[in-house]
Parts: C-alpha cells; sequence; structure tokens
C-alpha cells in the first residue's frame, strides 16, 4: 500500500466516522414529561384521525404518532396504555358550582326517598334543633318511587329543622313547612314575576317553590363563611379532573362572586380545570350597565386558566 492510499483510505474512515457520529446525534432523543404509547388515542380532529402514541412536555401535546416515539423522545414517565383508549378532556359548557356550606347536603344519585330523608335526618343531627338545612341534587327521576319529595317528607326527616332542598338543573326547591312558615308563604302569597307556589288539589301548599319563588325561602339561609366554603370549592374543582373534565363554564356569578374564583386560581392554577366564568347581571339595562362599568373587565378577559365568559341575563323570568 503506497502513502498516498492509506492517507485516502484514513481520510474515508474519517469521514465515515463524522457521518456515524452525526447520524446518532440526529437521533437523540427529546426529553418529555410522559410518553403514552400501545393505545388508541382519539385526536378530535377534522379527520378524527386516532394514533398509538402521543408524547407530552410542560402540559403540552408535543407530538402525536405512533410507536416509533418512543425512540424519539426520552420521558420521566412512561404509561404502557394495553390498547386502551385516550380522549382529549371533556368540557362542561353549563355549570354552577361552589364550596359546600356545612349545612348543605349533597342529594346526587339517591335511589330512593327513604334515603334521601336519611341523608337530612343525619344532617339535623349533626348541626342540632333549629338549625337550616340545605341540599341540592335530588329528581324524581332517579328515585324508585318516581314522585318528588314533598314537606311532609321534610317534616318528618328533621321535624325541628326548617329545610329546603333544590331539584338537579336548579329551576325548583321543596321547603319544609318549618321553612314556609319562617318564610310567611301561603298559597296567597305574592311571588316574582314567572314564580310559583305549589297547591296540592285540597288547596295546601305542598312545599314546591317553582323558579323566583324558591328565593322566598333561600334568602333565609344564614350565609356560610369564605373560610367555610373555600376548602370544599376548591375540592369540588379538582374533582371534574378525576372524571376527566378539564374544561368547565360557570354559568353565572355577581361581581364579588367572579372575586372568589380570581382568589381560588391565583393560589391554585395548574392544579384545576380551565374555566371561563359568565358574569350574571340584573335585567334592568341602567343597572346592568353600572354593574359592567364597575367590573371594568370584558369577555375573554383573563389568562389561559380562568377568563371572563359571556355576559348572563334573563329576559322572560
Amino acid at each position: 500500500m503506497t502513502m498516498t492510499t492509506f492517507r485516502r483510505l484514513s481520510a474515508v474512515v474519517c469521514l465515515a466516522s463524522v457521518l456515524v457520529c452525526s447520524g446518532r446525534s440526529a437521533r437523540a432523543q427529546a426529553p418529555v414529561d410522559l410518553l403514552l404509547h400501545n393505545g388508541k388515542i382519539f385526536t378530535a380532529d377534522v379527520r378524527l384521525s386516532t394514533f398509538s402514541s402521543v408524547a407530552v412536555r410542560d402540559g403540552r401535546i408535543v407530538a402525536l404518532g405512533w410507536d416509533a416515539l418512543r425512540q424519539q423522545y426520552r420521558a420521566e414517565r412512561t404509561i404502557d396504555l394495553r390498547g386502551n383508549l385516550v380522549v382529549p378532556g371533556f368540557i362542561d359548557t353549563h355549570i354552577h358550582i361552589s364550596g359546600d356550606p356545612e349545612r348543605w347536603v349533597d342529594l346526587s344519585g339517591l335511589g330512593t326517598m327513604s334515603e334521601l330523608k336519611a341523608r337530612v335526618t343525619r344532617k339535623a343531627e349533626q348541626l342540632g334543633s333549629g338549625e337550616w338545612i340545605t341540599g341540592y341534587g335530588w329528581s324524581e327521576d332517579e328515585l324508585a318511587e318516581q314522585r318528588r319529595p314533598l314537606r311532609w317528607d321534610l317534616d318528618d326527616a328533621a321535624p325541628v329543622n326548617p329545610v329546603v332542598l333544590t331539584r338537579a338543573g336548579g329551576h325548583s326547591s321543596v321547603a319544609s313547612s318549618l321553612a314556609l312558615e319562617a318564610a310567611g308563604l301561603t298559597p296567597e302569597s305574592d311571588t316574582p314575576p314567572g314564580g310559583i307556589i305549589e297547591v296540592d288539589d285540597q288547596g295546601r301548599m305542598n312545599g314546591i317553590l317553582r323558579e323566583g319563588a324558591q328565593g322566598m325561602v333561600r334568602r333565609l339561609v344564614p350565609d356560610a363563611t369564605p373560610e367555610e366554603l373555600r376548602v370544599s370549592f376548591v375540592e369540588n374543582l379538582r374533582g371534574f379532573l378525576r372524571l376527566g373534565i378539564t374544561g368547565i363554564i360557570q354559568a353565572g356569578v355577581g361581581q364579588r362572586g367572579y372575586g372568589d374564583w380570581e382568589s381560588v386560581y391565583q393560589e391554585f392554577a395548574g392544579e384545576l380545570p380551565r374555566a371561563a366564568v359568565q358574569l350574571r347581571v340584573p335585567p334592568n339595562p341602567e343597572r346592568a350597565i353600572a354593574m359592567l362599568d364597575r367590573f371594568g373587565r370584558t369577555t375573554g378577559d383573563g389568562n389561559e386558566w380562568l377568563r371572563v365568559g359571556p355576559m348572563k341575563f334573563f329576559v322572560d323570568g
């Protein structure tokens, strides 16, 4: 081998080494926080595309693809989906969420009237005689008896406590005899526009209050303290994430209520679902404009976690 040939061969070897090193550098794995693979990842794009792998960094998707993503990215945490389905987070576009006062009873998911009454009785025993009891979430459609709770049911469950329980959806409530008495209601009482005090076939109040009539009793319930509500409010918001709900639209709060949302999200942003909060304004145009002027913000103001939603007002009662 001549010296010239040796030099040429050395140059080729060096060039090959450079190309190999460059190739390795090009294939270096990019760091990510999370890599999901071996699944069915539905994207909800216009083509309804499905992939098997997804890479996430800083809470955002950086790549969608197939098993090759495992070679492209180095993840702090890797999850084998074992064929399971992954979908984008759900958005609840109409919800009323708040903290829970101590006097409040969760009435969702009940199967019988006796279960509803038992929960009210336990709360009465916890609070003591004379304390108001409130609750939300009952629905006659879910009860075996296929009927609404009436005031006599509440009287039986808590005979020495005024009680008012709101139906799922918030358009009606049932009040006990003590609650109706405390509000001074009779079958002939005037109600706000659209409000109804129901009576039975004998002309007696059955305890059901619809729409605006609910406030005639609810206004008597003592306000909970902000401290009492805050802990459960945060926990209720976190509960959405456990259900796969990553975005919500709160269906109406007052100006002061929006401040409560801001305070919570300033402390816990990143741990809660993204939220748009509708601002509830009075139906009177002059009062509405004055309130919005005081509020000083418009729809869309805020950040990626919390923003001002649309204005909400009632025009037909």
